[in-house]
């Protein structure tokens, strides 16, 4: 480590150059677990919940209508979610041997009703977390408000950047989406996304995008998962939620087109979904677009997914001694 960068570390507290580090889904553990809980009331939505937006933070919980979850969740419009370690020990919600390693604060938008489920919208009022000791964190604050950005990415000030960086301490899957026809298309990765029930599926792209607008006038997309192989690549990708459809040749594709549409595929996908958008809703930079789940397949044979986590949450792993296999840019 070079003197600048030991200089930097010592000030921000931050160790890992990238923001945003890849790793392989199928291989992470230890990972945290996050329940919601309203009064007393607590459900472990580790899985179930969907990260849907940042400007403000958008948190959405699926839930079955008849679950007592839903009973309880609909009794307030906040909800206290809560990132922890070691709940397996114990499911008392009071009990002080859990840590508790960031919590965040969210009030609820919307209610959207999805045959069985129930899907509850909120955004986020304040986050808190540990990664940082107090003074790192006024120090990334600060850093944050002068700090010169690369064109397209969103300024976060000050707890909304905390609220954030917490929502990236669980690994979000990034999937490539395809949009077109027979002839012409599109390819952009995303991490906003999550399945609502079996048959239905939600996703959010930025308001005024291209991207959006292809979704919106074509309706038919494929979402992708893919190898980790492929990280560089997807990232690359970013820049295509700006842009016009194009040749298929303009890509770099799998040998096979998805089942229903003919759509192309992005060549290291290990999992596609084809959907059809059924509406849409908005609130900030955000729109939010459900989708049902017309088909599914299965790549055999594949043994990695992508996703990714915020470089505040590696750091934080590195110090409690937890292995982690990051993939940087």
């Amino acid at each position: 480590m070079s003197i600048k960068q030991f200089i930097k570390k010592s000030l921000t507290g931050i160790s890992i150059s990238r923001e945003y580090c890849c790793i392989d889904l199928k291989s992470f553990h230890d990972g945290l677990s996050v329940f919601a809980k309203v009064h007393q009331s607590i459900a472990d939505v580790t899985t179930s919940h969907i990260f849907l937006g940042y400007k403000p933070l958008i948190i959405a919980l699926p839930v079955l209508k008849t679950s007592e979850a839903n009973g309880f969740l609909n009794s307030s419009d906040k909800v206290t979610l809560h990132f922890e370690l070691n709940r397996g020990v114990s499911n008392d919600p009071d009990d002080k041997m859990i840590k508790s390693v960031a919590t965040l604060e969210l009030y609820k938008l919307e209610t959207r009703s999805f045959d069985s489920h129930a899907l509850l919208i909120y955004k986020g009022i304040c986050g808190d977390h540990s990664f940082l000791s107090p003074w790192h964190k006024f120090v990334n604050h600060q850093r944050e408000k002068i700090e010169k950005r690369e064109p397209g990415n969103v300024g976060l000030p000050a707890n909304l950047l905390d609220q954030v960086q917490i929502a990236y301490a669980v690994p979000r899957k990034i999937s490539v989406i395809t949009v077109g026809n027979n002839s012409i298309f599109n390819m952009f990765p995303t991490d906003l996304f999550g399945e609502i029930n079996c048959t239905k599926y939600v996703s959010s792209l930025r308001v005024g995008g291209r991207a959006t607008q292809q979704v919106e006038e074509i309706k038919n997309v494929v979402f992708s998962d893919v190898d980790i192989s492929s990280f560089r690549k997807v990232y690359d990708m970013g820049k295509n939620h700006m842009r016009d459809l194009r040749e298929a040749t303009s890509f770099d594709l799998a040998t096979s087109r998805s089942e229903k549409f003919g759509f192309i595929l992005p060549e290291s996908f290990t999992r596609y979904r084809e959907m059809r958008l059924l509406e849409s809703w908005e609130h900030g930079m955000h729109r939010i677009h459900f989708y049902d789940v017309i088909n599914q397949v299965n790549s055999p044979g594949s043994t990695s997914e992508l996703a990714h986590i915020h470089r505040l949450y590696a750091g934080w792993r590195e110090k409690m001694g937890l292995k982690t296999d990051l993939y940087l840019r």
